[in-house]
């Protein structure tokens, strides 16, 4: 019998009922905490399937984006998602014929490196000349391999 749930499955009696009496006795968290108004209108409009807008404020001193100040990820992000990427990512490899050019290592899973950074000069981001293919061993070892800025020498690593 396969016990994980699916779309449109439908749940045994037994199950229902296994977890009905294991329900017995148990006291929601919020039992007996008042709900302001606001909480119950939401609560009613969302009963009702109607949307309920926030006001997209967040508690004082609390702000979970950057507010677009120093947008750097999201332009790097569409860099890496697009088509033109993806056609230099294949134009390194073959280049490279698919081989660390660290190591030497051949096949596996390997990854196209930007030599100069692509935050700092993105105009660089599909100039084959700028890329070189490495394994991920090799890549990791990079002075900037996960956005960091290390001084460690890749000639004297091994994978």
């Amino acid at each position: 019998m396969n016990t994980r749930f699916q779309k449109g499955h439908t749940v045994p009696q037994k199950w229902r009922n296994a977890v009905s009496e294991a329900q017995q006795g148990h006291i929601p968290w919020n039992r007996g905490i008042p709900m302001s108004e606001t909480t119950k209108n939401k609560v009613s409009l969302s009963k009702k399937g109607k949307s309920v807008k926030h006001s997209g404020q967040f508690k004082k001193g609390f702000s979970p984006w950057n507010k677009g100040i120093g947008n750097k990820t999201s332009t790097i992000k569409k860099l890496r998602t697009s088509p033109k990427f993806k056609i230099w990512r294949e134009k390194v490899f073959k280049r490279d014929n698919w081989t660390c050019q660290e190591c030497g290592q051949r096949g596996g899973k390997s990854h196209p490196h930007h030599l100069k950074r692509l935050s700092e000069y993105p105009e660089l981001c599909y100039v084959v000349s700028n890329g070189i293919t490495l394994c991920i061993s090799c890549h990791k070892l990079t002075d900037t391999y996960g956005n960091r800025n290390i001084n460690r020498s890749l000639r004297n690593a091994t994978c």
